[in-house]
């Protein structure tokens, strides 16, 4: 977007800042391609007008998709250099930023949130630092924010969906790379006895060419559910697209 449309970010960024207090907004989730190539510096400028509403308490929380790291070089290198990665400190992040964590406080919950970027879930030793975050916050459901899972030819990534399988402590996941959007809801028995024990839902925003848009997420601390809301830039809510389901909508007991 900070190629195709940046003009997006600053009427992000004022939508934000008109809408913090009366809608309680704690952080901005990116989930990746932030830029089209990662190693040209006037897109990150583009993008840095949104980052003005990153102050007084409110974060920001992205993961790299492929064109952050480049289509062609593939190299975290130019992405690792952000300024916004100097938010978390060492042990929070995996590499540098490959992946990352923080604990969201939400009207008295804690919720874990768990950030992967490109193609990480192939390194063995990123699983294991995953692995070790998951254990030290044992007991806290988490939200991984990933950029691929969905494929723009159809299905999804088999290796992601197992990651999320095999760790009964992820109940969302965000996604972006495959343009459109799409929700799907994978069900787990995580103790073997036959019986479904966790819903997990995987829902993926990403669209561009003339109609762009962002999410609010509204977790209810009482009933654990989660509405999740989609507006254009001009703050106004987004239509569903005939034949792709509802764009807005609400998880009970989501986590």
């Amino acid at each position: 977007m900070a190629y195709f449309k940046p003009e997006a970010f600053p009427q992000l960024r004022d939508w934000i800042e008109e809408n913090r207090e009366s809608r309680n907004i704690l952080g901005i989730l990116h989930t990746g391609d932030i830029v089209d190539n990662g190693f040209k510096e006037w897109q990150w400028d583009n993008f840095a007008p949104l980052l003005e509403a990153v102050h007084d308490g409110l974060f920001f929380f992205p993961v790299a998709g492929n064109h952050d790291i480049g289509t062609q070089a593939k190299s975290f290198a130019a992405y690792l250099k952000r300024p916004f990665l100097d938010d978390y400190p060492q042990e929070q992040k995996f590499e540098g930023g490959k992946a990352l964590y923080r604990v969201l406080s939400a009207g008295g919950d804690k919720v874990l949130l768990l950030g992967m970027s490109w193609d990480v879930y192939k390194s063995r030793a990123a699983l294991t630092w995953i692995d070790r975050v998951l254990a030290d916050h044992a007991g806290m459901p988490c939200i991984l924010i990933t950029h691929g899972f969905f494929l723009s030819t159809g299905g999804y990534i088999s290796a992601m969906e197992q990651l999320i399988a095999q760790r009964p402590a992820i109940r969302l996941v965000f996604c972006g790379h495959a343009r459109g959007y799409q929700t799907q809801a994978f069900s787990y028995d995580d103790d073997g006895d036959g019986f479904v024990d966790r819903t997990v839902t995987v829902a993926m925003l990403n669209l561009q060419e003339g109609q762009y848009a962002f999410r609010l997420l509204t977790f209810d601390p009482v009933t654990h559910a989660l509405a999740v809301d989609t507006f254009g830039l001009d703050g106004a809510p987004v239509s569903d697209i005939p034949g792709m389901g509802p764009i807005s909508f609400t998880l009970e007991q989501a986590y």
